[in-house]
């Protein structure tokens, strides 16, 4: 959703991201910012008891309110589930309810978000659902990547606060001294070694963090996690990687993960995460290793494409222009909110307000100015001082 806003600038998709990450702030964060696994589906023994409704407590709860409220929620109709139930699902469109009920557009919106805070009220009443507090490593990385995917789309501060608090988490909670990380935290303790979704999820993370904040310790530590998979998961004989590391004494036999499904395969994400690395380090390595990998699903990926969609998306990365953009100078920060705003998946973004060590700052920064150099390979253009001017240098 926040790259469909960003693609699209459509409020309901805005209105989406503010409401899910609401609830994964109220429900499911804990107090040190990692992020807890599940509620259940089931209180008092019964299925979704918590976030059911009958057409009478839609009554009895909104008031004046309720015919409204029903049409939209299209109860005891498609929101219909058993037994005289609802599970409230958005049927109506304001535009609609606005001729229906001969009320303005904002007039409409302001009535279902007060019986929306009523309902929530109410429920807040009822016998919660049991929850899962254990926090997994690889699962906290996507929620993290996802709270960098919503500051880069609304530019919301408490986005990336909430984004550099769970890396902080992981970095201090799960990732042990020698560059292993572990996959879960319960009970103020990690204790099981992680396997390879939980670094390739990270080292994206912590590619995406660094994309938006230019802190050079976050690219630094998925190098490390990096470096690490590739000593301890990496087959050269088959050029992917195993999903377990060669430190899993315990298992028969060592899978490896390539097909993409409900969330990306750990092949697939540890690839486009090595590729990412590549261009931020200039590392022929890390630049061939996927392309390896890429080609030993190829012919799979032409037979069942929706099984390689996270492949597919590295691979439009590789043959396409992919672009890096280099901002030196004080205005860094300044230059790339410019670009962070707009929806631009062919674009890496690198920075630096003072000198860095990194390869791609390389006799790139000079005093008292700001300056974007875009660059796709080995080359780049000429620096630019704007960031509209650096945009349209990709379609030159």
């Amino acid at each position: 959703y926040s790259e469909a806003f960003a693609a699209t600038k459509n409020p309901l998709y805005q209105q989406v991201i503010e409401e899910t990450l609401k609830f994964v702030n109220l429900e499911l964060t804990s107090p040190e910012g990692g992020f807890y696994s599940a509620l259940d589906a089931d209180s008092e023994g019964e299925e979704g008891k918590f976030y059911v409704w009958t057409k009478k407590e839609i009554e009895e709860v909104t008031g004046d309110d309720a015919d409204l409220v029903k049409t939209f929620y299209g109860i005891d109709q498609e929101a219909y589930w058993e037994e005289g139930k609802n599970v409230l699902i958005r049927e109506a469109s304001f535009e609609s309810l606005s001729l229906l009920f001969n009320l303005t557009e904002k007039a409409i919106k302001e009535k279902i978000a007060s019986a929306g805070q009523k309902l929530f009220q109410h429920r807040s009443k009822r016998v919660r659902p049991g929850l899962d507090d254990k926090i997994l490593t690889s699962w906290n990385a996507l929620m993290l990547k996802g709270y960098v995917d919503a500051f880069k789309a609304l530019g919301e501060q408490k986005y990336l606060d909430a984004a550099l608090q769970n890396a902080a988490f992981l970095r201090d909670k799960l990732q042990h001294p020698d560059g292993s990380i572990y996959r879960n935290f319960k009970n103020d303790k990690a204790s099981i070694p992680g396997f390879l979704d939980d670094y390739a999820f990270t080292i994206e993370a912590y590619n995406a963090l660094y994309e938006v904040t230019f802190d050079d310790k976050w690219i630094n530590m998925a190098m490390e996690l990096a470096d690490y998979t590739l000593n301890h998961f990496y087959s050269e004989k088959s050029g992917m990687f195993f999903y377990t590391s060669d430190r899993h004494t315990d298992v028969i036999t060592r899978k490896t993960e390539v097909l993409d499904n409900v969330i990306p395969a750990s092949n697939s994400a540890m690839a486009k995460g090595l590729f990412q690395l590549g261009l931020i380090f200039e590392k022929p390595e890390y630049l061939n290793i996927p392309v390896r990998m890429l080609n030993n699903v190829n012919e799979k990926m032409a037979q069942f494409p929706s099984a390689f969609s996270n492949w597919g998306i590295l691979l439009l990365q590789i043959i396409h222009p992919y672009y890096t953009f280099v901002i030196t100078g004080e205005e860094a920060h300044k230059k790339k909110l410019g670009i962070l705003k707009e929806f631009h998946p062919d674009i890496f973004m690198a920075g630096s307000t003072a000198p860095s060590e990194l390869p791609l700052f390389y006799q790139r920064f000079e005093k008292n100015k700001t300056r974007i150099f875009v660059c796709s390979g080995k080359e780049c253009k000429a620096p630019v001082t704007d960031a509209f001017e650096a945009l349209s240098l990709l379609s030159s």
